[in-house]
């Protein structure tokens, strides 16, 4: 979760696929973390990545996601899923940062879509 939390700013906000909101770099590491069994069995596949610089320093990314092998909180299995995270993206320093991300799991039967 340190390496997670190391790629977002300090001031990071984070809306998760429950709606949840976390504010902060130490409240996303530690939510995460205290989730993290229900994914010890899971995979995860990145299916595009769509980037729109704003500015210079600043873009929005679109991250389009499968999952399989996750579990519920209770440690029933979840059917495979997939979503889409928006990431605002801030360069500081040579490297950059998600400065704000919204998780979306899609619908049953749904697939994500890039923008053309």
């Amino acid at each position: 979760m340190k390496q997670l939390a190391s790629l977002l700013t300090d001031d990071a906000d984070f809306v998760n696929v429950g709606a949840r909101h976390w504010k902060g770099r130490q409240q996303i590491e530690a939510e995460h973390a205290a989730r993290l069994g229900q994914f010890n069995e899971s995979v995860w596949s990145t299916k595009a990545v769509a980037v729109q610089f704003l500015k210079p320093d600043f873009a929005l990314v679109h991250v389009d996601w499968a999952l399989r092998g996750d579990k519920d909180a209770d440690g029933t299995p979840r059917p495979p899923r997939g979503g889409v995270f928006t990431w605002v993206v801030v360069k500081q320093g040579s490297g950059w940062l998600i400065r704000a991300a919204q998780n979306t799991n899609l619908g049953p039967g749904q697939q994500a879509t890039q923008p053309k």
